[in-house]
């Protein structure tokens, strides 16, 4: 009987479960889907943890089942983030999960930023602690402790509450909890990703059919888990995130944050992971899919029509800031648009500007990364962008460099079983399992034919943002 471990990718709209083998192969694949919860204010934007742990446990029991000869030794979970699940002292939410898209705690934000001397990140959970014991007292009162999304399911499977996150990140900085006037009792210990954060109870071994007392690693948010699903251990090798928003990150042996990128230190020493988010070229496919009458599932039909189309669409430009953008412009108010559409143009050019647009997005980060000194040696996509190999293969042809699809283009569920492979001491560090479980399926070499058209396309798709800003914002 083979060996296997359970990885779970809490996401936003969505969980993802696998069971991927200590060699690294997909054995078990299982989603489930739960709602986004809006309104109550403006901003707000919340979901049920009781709907994460029944979508999760439904795919964890799916996946383990159809894992046939496989013994599922160890499991971590990651997943979006920052969220924030208060639960009593009998581990049962109290209130709704205020998810990282949550805009109501800005003001707590500045006044811990103030009191600190120091900005505090958006991406710090403490504002939203800090909301809830300000506007919801009769909730702070009886939480027990503060969990991250991941973390939460994991005290599921394990029952001990932990708070784990990335190597040099300190989850809940003891003076932040101060500037926050919260009660530090009311928040876990902390571990790194990888780490055994406890092992999962008899009660959950028999309901998902796996045994009791295996290790449930430490998990992380799913960026930085999808990196390490992308096996980026090595200076120089890019990856395209390719999910609902996207982005770009790189390794690199330095900090390359200036220009609107963003860095923090990878999960393996020595490097950094430079790039950033975009806003919504994962999203532009369904957005066009569903504007120009494709079907919800023809994604072949769209790369077909977009291939009988010459690259550069006749002329025809897509600008993908279908939400705002973010990397590297950070604006929430630019605006996309196809620009020098003419009668000519048909639904296929559509299609093929769609995919150019993304990729000249994707270029934008490259280009100020290199502005900045770094260099992309290969660029690996992963996510649904993954699954059009035509998009790949004009991503290679507009950076100039190769585009590697794996053989598992779920990243973060791939990065999660690196971490419950190390936490089962099957890998000695997280550079050795993610080096190993990335495997090659399709590599795409730019086609120098290619190269001036694209580069013509480009130069144009630079100047509109900055020419039509002001408009955008009118």
């Amino acid at each position: 009987m083979r060996e296997g471990l359970l990885a779970v990718d809490l996401g936003t709209s969505g969980v993802k479960v696998g069971v991927v083998g200590v060699d690294g192969a997909l054995v078990s694949f299982a989603e489930r889907r739960y709602p986004l919860i809006e309104g109550g204010g403006p901003g707000w934007f919340e979901q049920d943890p009781r709907e994460w742990w029944r979508a999760s446990r439904e795919a964890m029991h799916e996946a383990v089942g159809h894992a046939k000869d496989t013994r599922v030794i160890a499991a971590c979970i990651g997943g979006q983030g920052p969220s924030l699940v208060p639960i009593d002292a009998n581990g049962e939410p109290l209130a709704n999960a205020i998810i990282w898209m949550d805009r109501r705690t800005e003001s707590e934000r500045r006044a811990m930023s103030d009191r600190l001397g120091s900005e505090v990140s958006t991406y710090s959970n403490i504002p939203r602690a800090m909301w809830l014991r300000i506007n919801r007292p009769e909730v702070y009162a009886r939480v027990r402790q503060f969990l991250q999304s991941w973390d939460f399911i994991a005290y599921r499977l394990t029952g001990t509450a932990v708070a784990s996150s990335f190597v040099g990140a300190t989850v809940f900085p003891p003076e932040h909890l101060a500037a926050a006037e919260l009660d530090p009792t009311r928040f876990p210990r902390e571990l790194v990703m990888g780490e055994v954060g406890g092992v999962v109870t008899a009660e959950a071994a028999r309901d998902l059919g796996i045994d009791a007392g295996i290790p449930v690693g430490g998990g992380v948010n799913d960026s930085t888990a999808t990196v390490l699903g992308g096996g980026l251990v090595r200076k120089g090798l890019a990856l395209d995130l390719g999910g609902t928003s996207g982005g770009i990150a790189l390794a690199w042996d330095t900090r390359v944050g200036d220009n609107g990128l963003t860095a923090w230190p990878a999960p393996t020493p020595g490097l950094f992971v430079c790039g950033g988010p975009l806003a919504s070229s994962g999203r532009a496919l369904g957005w066009l899919m569903a504007a120009t009458g494709y079907g919800p599932h023809d994604y072949a039909q769209v790369e077909r029509d977009a291939a009988t189309v010459a690259p550069g669409s006749d002329g025809l430009i897509f600008v993908p800031y279908l939400a705002g953008e973010r990397t590297p412009l950070w604006d929430d108010r630019a605006r996309g648009m196809f620009f020098g559409l003419t009668e000519r143009h048909t639904r296929a050019h559509l299609a093929r500007a769609m995919f150019e647009g993304v990729a000249f997005s994707v270029r934008h980060i490259v280009d100020t990364l290199r502005e900045g000194g770094a260099q992309v040696e290969e660029l690996r996509v992963v996510g649904g962008q993954a699954k059009v190999k035509l998009w790949a293969k004009i991503k290679a042809d507009v950076l100039g460099v190769p585009v590697v699809i794996p053989t598992i283009t779920e990243g973060a569920v791939l990065g999660e079983a690196v971490l419950a492979a190390v936490a089962a001491k099957r890998f000695p560090d997280l550079a050795t399992g993610a080096a190993g479980f990335m495997k090659e399926a399709a590599r795409f070499e730019p086609d120098p034919a290619n190269a001036d058209v694209y580069e013509r396309q480009y130069r144009v798709y630079r100047e509109l943002y900055p020419r039509l800003r002001d408009l955008m914002r009118a």
